[in-house]
């Protein structure tokens, strides 16, 4: 199959697993999991590229219906950052999509960066520490605005050290205040395929299960392809009907834009 171009394919694909219209009516919640973090990370900014550019008054990406329902009302977005910093994040928008992540029109923007404040890090225990985190999305929800959450590895809070029993239940109630919001929830994840990592794979089967949409992304597995990196399988549940979708993609220069190849 002929390459397609990776921008228009890339909105096509990933522009559908998020209903614009119906963020602060329904909730939707979708995972991004892969064992290869470079893969699932140009996954995530390529969602936030289009969240961003979705909530943007001058947003051309999807059909015009959509677009009489976006950009008129204030869209809040947050960042709970736990792989990459603020900047790091920053950086990487702006290079490759010439984003800048900062308030604009109607575009309302909060960073919960968690891993940068180590001072705060070393103060609190693990239990207050995700309470403060819970706190501070409540804090944010508070008003009628349309929200999409972004966390961009919540599997870190594993690999820093903090127990699973901590982290299940820390999950569960980020859901439930997406659910009572109705806001839309992106979580970002570290998935084992070779099932070294079980408590990773136990929070990624936890979290999928409930999802709208699952983006599941696996490296390739044998030889070697200048084109082809890994695979892209979109896992549907959003009409309770369920549904899958395969597609190959292959990494730009940059790692982050992406160009996908759709399996028949």
């Amino acid at each position: 199959m002929a390459l397609d171009h990776h921008l228009g394919l890339e909105n096509e694909v990933l522009g559908k697993v998020i209903n614009f219209t119906k963020i602060g009516q329904e909730n939707q919640q979708i995972v991004i999991s892969c064992e290869d973090v470079s893969i699932s990370s140009a996954i995530f900014h390529s969602l936030l590229r289009i969240c961003w550019k979705m909530c943007s008054p001058s947003s051309r990406l999807m059909s015009s219906a959509t677009n009489e329902n976006s950009g008129k009302d204030p869209v809040k977005i947050i960042l709970i950052l736990m792989n990459r910093s603020f900047q790091d994040h920053s950086k990487i928008m702006s290079r490759n999509f010439g984003i800048s992540l900062k308030e604009s029109g109607n575009i309302r923007l909060v960073t919960i960066d968690v891993l940068s404040d180590y001072c705060v890090l070393a103060e609190l225990t693990p239990l207050k520490l995700l309470d403060r985190i819970v706190q501070q999305i409540s804090d944010n929800l508070k008003d009628s605005t349309k929200t999409i959450i972004l966390f961009d590895d919540i599997s870190c809070l594993l690999q820093i050290g903090i127990p699973f029993e901590y982290v299940y239940p820390f999950v569960h109630r980020v859901r439930c205040l997406s659910m009572t919001s109705n806001s839309c929830l992106i979580m970002h994840t570290f998935f084992d395929y070779d099932e070294d990592d079980i408590e990773s794979n136990q929070l990624c089967e936890y979290i999928s299960k409930g999802a709208t949409f699952w983006l599941e992304c696996s490296k390739l597995r044998t030889g070697f392809s200048e084109k082809i990196d890994g695979s892209l399988k979109i896992h549907d549940f959003s009409t309770g009907i369920y549904k899958r979708e395969s597609y190959r993609f292959g990494k730009t220069l940059r790692g982050i834009r992406m160009e996908l190849h759709k399996q028949e």
